[in-house]
């Protein structure tokens, strides 16, 4: 099944808002448990990526300022996105990246956001890049890796 971007981005909106909420009230899962936030997660990156993982890649970065502060669970991140190539994505996912951590105040000018999203993105540490889906990678039937 194909979706246009707009729907794309409304049902993953739509699932992340879920994750972290009991949804066992609701009639819809009456005969059927609803997700786990890692199986949200896993549908996401399904989601996200299409079926066929052919131009689909997970990036694992991190800031590394905020990684010298000592706090790695906030540094950290693991990001699937559809690229063209694995630099693309890394290209891709250091702005998406940035865009999410950046603290504008309000008033900022556009210039200046700009600015410090890209000082942001130029933080950013790149560990990894995996062609595919994060669950092509490990699947916890496999157990520890």
């Amino acid at each position: 099944m194909e979706f246009t971007d707009r729907q794309t981005a409304h049902i993953l909106a739509a699932l992340r808002s879920c994750q972290g909420h009991d949804l066992s009230h609701m009639p819809h899962f009456d005969e059927v448990e609803p997700l786990s936030d890692a199986e949200i997660d896993a549908l996401a990156d399904q989601i996200n990526c299409g079926e066929a993982t052919a131009g689909c890649y997970t990036v694992v970065g991190m800031f590394r300022q905020t990684a010298c502060e000592g706090d790695l669970r906030d540094a950290s991140f693991v990001e699937p996105i559809q690229a063209k190539g694995p630099r693309e994505a890394v290209k891709i996912v250091r702005m998406k990246a940035a865009r999410n951590r950046a603290a504008i105040p309000q008033g900022m000018g556009e210039r200046a956001a700009k600015k410090e999203v890209k000082r942001l993105a130029s933080d950013i540490v790149v560990l990894a890049v995996f062609e595919g889906q994060l669950s092509d990678l490990y699947n916890p039937a496999w157990g520890n890796p």
